[in-house]
């Protein structure tokens, strides 16, 4: 918050994190060895959706491991990072993907892997996730309301015009 922005409309990526692990204990039937395969370790969208995702997972679902947490990194390819959970782990039950790109990369090696239950949460809304949704090959996703962020930015900068209050954060 400063002197130039008196309000701003974002998604709780927290929140959002902690509810695509409701939705994959779901899928998984509530157990299961899981992984988490994160866009870039420094965005804040990112850390959030971990946090949010981790905390649920070990707070609500006893039954659940998290074994791998990886984070997109500029020495392997998301493709190798998932290639190498499902070696280490053969009897993975779910994955949680925290946008359309890791999403989209761990399509491509579920789609040649051995192992075709694994569940898969994403987030974000891309044509091919959406077609993997479609085709039974990803459970679900964690969308963002584009057109509810815009709106909800538009009262608010309505209401400021006349100087009415408005939340400095809108969800």
């Amino acid at each position: 918050q400063n002197d130039l922005v008196s309000a701003a409309c974002a998604t709780n990526n927290h929140t959002a994190g902690a509810e695509a692990a409701k939705k994959l204990s779901q899928a998984i039937e509530d157990t299961g060895k899981i992984a988490i395969m994160a866009h870039q370790g420094t965005a804040q969208s990112s850390i959030d959706r971990v946090a949010g995702f981790t905390e649920e997972i070990t707070n609500n679902h006893p039954n659940i491991t998290i074994v791998e947490t990886i984070f997109e990194n500029d020495e392997d390819t998301v493709e190798d990072l998932v290639a190498g959970v499902l070696e280490a782990h053969p009897d993975l039950a779910g994955y949680f993907c925290t946008n359309e790109s890791m999403s989209n990369k761990t399509l491509d090696v579920l789609n040649t892997a051995e192992n075709t239950t694994i569940q898969i949460v994403g987030f974000d809304s891309g044509e091919m996730q959406q077609n993997a949704v479609t085709e039974g090959r990803e459970y679900g996703m964690i969308c963002q309301n584009p057109f509810g962020m815009g709106y909800a930015s538009m009262v608010a900068a309505a209401r400021l015009s006349p100087h009415l209050p408005v939340d400095s954060y809108i969800s």
